[in-house]
């Protein structure tokens, strides 16, 4: 049986990223702070990076800054600032690397202050100018529920257009997500995601396939596990071998009496045994 590793990891580092925001229920009281990432190393936890986030007088997070642990000490990351109009709508940002030159983002918003168009620009190299690498427009319906994003990739990674198409119930849950790569230089045609629900509303299950040619090659399932204050405490990642699923990443979430998302981490199914990754810890204060 062939193996389907590669497409498959990149997916789930990226759901993986993701799980690192907070899940607050009291996002109006309380904003992070610091997020301390461990990972696990020769059977100890071991610490290799932190972020740290600053926040205006409503709450807007206005400056976030990544270091990395490295054998010979801290180095710097990324540095990225936010601004907002009267309105706390995010207009733009800026970003940087360490000694390279800093990226911006520019943001737009109709009417109802929905964003419909995100526009990245990157340094050039070749003749040291700033240039559009990266255009996201976002089209909603008459509820204001997204229901089409078109990413247009100039550089930085495959490029091409991309459509993700979003699908949703009576109530306005979202039940299905497609992504079109055939206008884009990928070795895939589209990739969808299905999702699932309990009685109460919650996510239950998604299940993610990958096409090729229009055969489905590749499916990955998530399994969602909640506590008596619907907070997310576990996701498990399974994969499809053709005929049946096996396991293979396991996220877990912690919560303080605040329900803020304290504690973040991940396993992976090895040799049959549930095996820590990473684990990320978090810090809040009230607003």
């Amino acid at each position: 049986m062939k193996k389907k590793y590669s497409f498959i990891n990149a997916l789930l580092l990226c759901v993986v990223i993701s799980s690192c925001t907070s899940t607050s229920n009291n996002n109006d009281e309380w904003v992070l702070t610091s997020d301390t990432t461990y990972r696990w190393e020769a059977y100890e936890w071991k610490l290799s990076g932190c972020m740290d986030y600053e926040y205006n007088r409503d709450g807007d997070l206005i400056y976030e800054k990544r270091k990395y642990l490295s054998p010979e000490g801290w180095e710097s990351g990324s540095f990225s600032s936010m601004y907002y109009d009267n309105k706390g709508l995010r207009t733009s940002s800026t970003s940087k690397w360490g000694n390279n030159p800093s990226d911006s983002t520019t943001y737009t918003y109709n009417e109802k202050d929905l964003l419909v168009l995100q526009t990245q620009y990157s340094f050039y190299w070749p003749d040291s100018t700033m240039r559009i690498s990266n255009k996201d427009s976002s089209m909603y319906n008459d509820d204001g529920l997204l229901v089409k994003r078109i990413s247009q990739r100039l550089s930085h990674g495959p490029k091409g257009i991309t459509t993700t198409t979003f699908f949703y119930d009576s109530v306005g849950s979202l039940i299905k997500e497609t992504v079109d790569y055939s206008q884009q230089m990928m070795q895939l045609d589209s990739t969808t995601w299905l999702s699932y629900y309990d009685s109460t509303g919650k996510v239950k299950a998604k299940e993610y396939h990958v096409y090729k040619k229009d055969k489905d090659e590749s499916t990955h399932r998530e399994l969602y596990q909640y506590d008596s204050l619907t907070n997310l405490i576990k996701r498990k990642s399974m994969i499809n071998y053709g005929d049946h699923y096996v396991n293979y990443i396991l996220d877990y979430f912690e919560y303080d009496d605040n329900n803020n998302q304290i504690v973040s981490g991940s396993q992976r199914w090895i040799n049959g045994l549930w095996v820590d990754q990473y684990k990320r810890i978090k810090v809040y204060k009230r607003k």
